[in-house]
């Protein structure tokens, strides 16, 4: 009998953190997350940090945090942690002195254009030996015993975006449309979807949101042409949706449910690595190389959690597509939840594609008895 994914958690767990038991509203928690993984990633990005190594450590922020609770443990500390680790898990070294410096060279940096003042240091290293940056680095250092024993040592991370490649590729799509897939998985590590759906889920997402957030005029004619509701787009990810051709999708709610059952995806994590350039500014938006080193293949079975194999799988098995895309527009409509958090032009630029995001969800079967109310989220931004 297969064993449960340890990171893949249920609705029930997802509302009821440990954050949320000692007494914070899960609105309040999500703030916080959101504001956790934009320190992480404006620290990530101005180190140079690979991309693949920044959705690793918010993956392990949103991991660390399904154990542990907000109130306890300092939300920046924990996402500089986090970094740290990650880089140093996927042998792309940052020292902890340099993401400490970096971390305090920002605050500073920060208080003092709120003053009007120019800063006196320069460079993050002239301050490497401050009090300060001496503190930060020692009690990342005591958060990493901490974090890695909250994750149970087990760092390896399954990436969706060599699955979006494959699929870009197999459908031929154009270089730009891969870039806006790559900036809705980078804006997809601020959400906690990646804590309930595998890899393949969270790749289906960013690949299919564009079509609904993105400037149509920067998308090829070729994706703005895939009908969504026609199924045969999903071969791309190498999904089998014969069955539901067959049976013409009678399959009730007997979805795959997060946490319900064990599901996991195969891909090799450091592919992208030669798939991906560094994200460019500190929103966490970037830009990618489409090039793809090797074949990715997923799956959406049932079988025992392998962490440490990363190896792409053999000619994949899957469920019936109808099960994967209810999944899909749960996910969607929880990635629609951090818009309300993000900044005032990104909340009416979504706002003013209500309409598209609902017209892309209602290609998609809905779960009868799913938690996640889309009505209320599509009008709290």
């Amino acid at each position: 009998m297969a064993r449960r994914d340890q990171w893949i958690f249920s609705d029930e767990e997802v509302l009821h953190t440990p954050s949320v038991a000692a007494g914070l509203s899960a609105s309040d928690e999500l703030r916080d997350r959101i504001r956790g993984v934009n320190w992480l990633l404006r620290i990530g990005v101005t180190a140079r940090v690979r991309s693949d190594s920044l959705y690793n450590a918010c993956l392990y922020f949103h991991r660390f945090y399904m154990r542990k609770s907000l109130q306890q443990h300092d939300v920046e500390q924990t996402a500089l942690t986090c970094l740290f680790l990650a880089c140093k898990a996927q042998d792309a070294m940052k020292h902890v002195t340099q993401l400490a410096a970096l971390a305090v060279f920002k605050h500073r940096s920060d208080t003092a254009k709120a003053q009007g003042r120019a800063m006196r240091d320069k460079e993050p290293m002239h301050i490497k030996d401050e009090p300060d940056v001496v503190r930060l680095q020692e009690n990342m250092l005591s958060c990493e015993i901490t974090l890695l024993r909250t994750l149970t040592f087990d760092l390896a991370v399954r990436q969706p975006f060599p699955l979006i490649v494959d699929a870009a590729r197999s459908l031929q799509l154009k270089r730009f449309d891969v870039v806006m897939m790559h900036a809705v998985l980078n804006d997809s590590m601020r959400s906690n979807i990646a804590l309930s759906y595998p890899p393949l889920v969270v790749a289906l997402v960013a690949f299919t949101l564009p079509s609904a957030v993105a400037d149509e005029a920067y998308l090829s004619g070729t994706y703005r042409d895939i009908n969504w509701q026609d199924q045969r787009w999903l071969g791309a990810f190498g999904v089998d949706v014969s069955a539901d051709v067959s049976d013409g999708h009678d399959n009730g709610d007997q979805a795959l449910q997060p946490g319900k059952r064990s599901r996991s995806v195969s891909g090799d994590g450091d592919a992208t690595a030669n798939n991906s350039k560094r994200m460019k500014g500190e929103s966490g938006s970037g830009h990618t190389n489409v090039h793809s080193s090797q074949e990715v293949k997923a799956d959406y079975t049932d079988r025992p959690n392998d962490a440490n194999n990363n190896a792409p799988s053999h000619t994949p098995t899957h469920t019936h597509a109808h099960h994967l895309l209810m999944d899909t527009r749960d996910a969607i409509i929880r990635f629609a939840m951090i818009f309300r958090y993000l900044d005032r032009d990104v909340r009416a630029r979504q706002q003013a594609n209500k309409g598209r995001i609902a017209a892309l969800l209602s290609c998609f079967p809905k779960r009868h008895d799913s938690v996640w109310a889309e009505d209320e989220i599509l009008g709290s931004f």
